[in-house]
This record gives structure tokens, sequence and C-alpha cells, in this order.
């Protein structure tokens, strides 16, 4: 639980420490967004990439994987168990957002290989570079895509909205998110997917 409090610092999502009745003995798991929190995906939908001071924080979060390598990984990791059970609620629009938003998925479909996807690269980039990515993930476009089939029309579907925001992002804001988001291409993603989908 040490290892849940530590990480929400960096990465500053909301803990959620629901009480459950005495007889349950365990914390219920934080209740779905419903659709009036869901953000629309459109050419404003990013907005700025961040502020300054975010950009700073997402920058040291990178860093901190070469500084202290097991300590990020293992804070990164208990951040992305207290998502997918419920203890932490990350604001929507972050990369921890996006992971939230695909959690819950069966093995084979979109939603598990971009919840996977999305957890890989936390592991790997932390909060660098998320652009509020977690508004793509929570618009209802994007939600429609998730419970179908990976082998589906859904997955093309899912890879090109997610391309389009990046390749918005880097030729409106120039971010470092949009930078990289944009040179994994939509049938990339796809077979992304497809594979991460298994696990």
């Amino acid at each position: 639980m040490s290892l849940v409090a530590t990480a929400t610092t960096v990465a500053s999502p909301n803990v959620r420490r629901n009480q459950a009745p005495a007889s349950a003995g365990r914390p219920t798991v934080a209740a779905e967004a419903g659709p009036q929190d869901r953000a629309q995906v459109g050419s404003t939908s990013g907005g700025d990439a961040t502020t300054p001071g975010r950009r700073l924080r997402e920058r040291l979060d990178l860093v901190s994987l070469a500084v202290a390598p097991g300590l990020t990984i293992g804070r990164r990791a208990a951040e992305l168990i207290g998502v997918r059970t419920g203890l932490i609620n990350p604001p929507n629009d972050s990369r921890l957002g996006a992971y939230e938003a695909t959690r819950g998925h069966e093995r084979g479909t979109v939603g598990r290989g971009a919840n996977n996807s999305i957890g890989a690269i936390y592991m790997l980039m932390g909060t660098y570079g998320q652009d509020r990515i977690g508004n793509v993930f929570h618009s209802d476009r994007a939600q429609q895509t998730l419970p179908h089939s990976v082998r589906s029309s859904a997955n093309g579907e899912l890879a090109r909205t997610e391309f389009g925001y990046w390749e918005n992002q880097r030729n409106t804001q120039g971010s470092e998110g949009g930078i990289m988001g944009s040179m994994f291409s939509p049938t990339v993603r796809e077979g992304i997917q497809q594979v991460m989908s298994i696990f």
C-alpha cells in the first residue's frame, strides 16, 4: 500500500479509498465515468500539450527511470495495479486515465489490446509525452470500439482515431508526444493491439 501512496506523488492521480461495508472487508471499485464525463475526440481535444510545470514533471518522470530504475518500475507497476483495481482514480486526460478507460475487457478484444499497450507504454515512458491522451480513450468514439474483437474493423478504427490525435498534436502543438505517437501508423497500431490482446 505504501508503494501506491508514494506513486501518487509523481503522477498525481487521485487515490480513492472507498469504504466498504464492514462485512465485505475490502475497498469497493470506483464506478466507471458516465458519458457526461467523457471528452469527445476532435481537432481541439488536445488543447495545449502541457503547461511548463506539467512538462517538467513529465520529463523528471522519464529521467527517474535512468536514475532509479528499480524504484521507478516498482512505482509505475503499483500505479497500474492501483488503477486496474480502482484504488487510484487518475485524471481522465492522463496516460493512466487512458489505462483506466480501457480496463476490464476480455482477451482478444480491442480494449484488452489497447489496455495492455497503454500499460507497457506507461511502464517505459511514465507520464512523459502523454499530451492528454486519456481524452481520446474516454471518448464515446473510442469506447464503442473496445468490446469488439481485435480481428474486427473496430481495431482499425481505434488505431486510426489514436493516430489522428497524435498527428494533430504533432502538427498543431509540435509536442514530444505528438512526434513520438505519430511515428506509429494505424497499420502498426493494429498489429500491436492484436499481439497485446493475447495477454
